[in-house]
């Protein structure tokens, strides 16, 4: 037994010494597969609590593009997935649904551009679409929904006046995501309270 360790020794010497060499280490092992399921969220909803069982999307990594996971309400709302766009928007029987003005969460991304400079630049569109457009300002996913930047813009105050709020967060490949939550005044407290809930889910992967 002595013997057949010690032949083995500069065996396993020999491997290490390769292993290392190519830059693979000796107890290397694949990466854990993160799977996502299904799970209850509990919401506030013009000041009734909720709770909801929401569903998760996983959009991965493609090239420089940042692969994403959000968990969606699947009893109010609808996915439309792209290349260029990710869409989340009402049902057509949901409350509020059959309104002329759209309610929606859509998200994109901008390679090679950090939050911040892209919020610049997009601040320059809108005040071609709104009356009212703040200038970008911190944002964090316990208040707003998302760590980052946001923008907020509004035109008017009657009931179906249009909002929109614009997140900016980092893609961490240098790049980032823009998110915009568009509402009319009125559902600002309806669908707004159940999309701030959903972009609470949203995390890079």
């Amino acid at each position: 037994m002595k013997k057949l360790i010690l032949l083995l020794i500069p065996t396993i010497i020999i491997m290490f010494g390769i292993g290392m060499f190519f830059g693979v280490g000796p107890l290397e092992s694949p990466k854990k597969q993160i799977t996502y399921e299904a799970k209850e969220i509990t919401i506030q909803v013009e000041g009734i609590e909720e709770t909801l069982i929401h569903h998760p999307y996983v959009i991965p990594k493609d090239g420089n593009k940042s692969g994403f996971v959000i968990y969606v309400d699947e009893s109010r709302y609808m996915v439309v997935d792209n290349p260029d766009a990710f869409t989340i928007m009402p049902m057509p029987a949901a409350e509020g649904a059959g309104l002329a003005q759209e309610c929606y969460i859509l998200i994109s991304q901008v390679s090679g551009i950090k939050p911040k400079d892209v919020a610049k630049m997009e601040k320059t569109v809108l005040i071609t679409q709104f009356d009212t457009v703040t200038e970008p300002v911190k944002s964090s996913k316990q208040t707003d929904g998302i760590d980052g930047y946001m923008i907020h813009a509004s035109t008017g105050t009657n009931w179906d006046s249009p909002l929109m709020t614009t997140y900016f967060t980092d893609n961490g490949q240098g790049g980032t995501f823009v998110i915009k939550k568009a509402l009319f005044l009125e559902a600002e407290e309806g669908h707004g309270s159940r999309f701030t809930h959903m972009l609470r889910t949203f995390e890079v992967i």
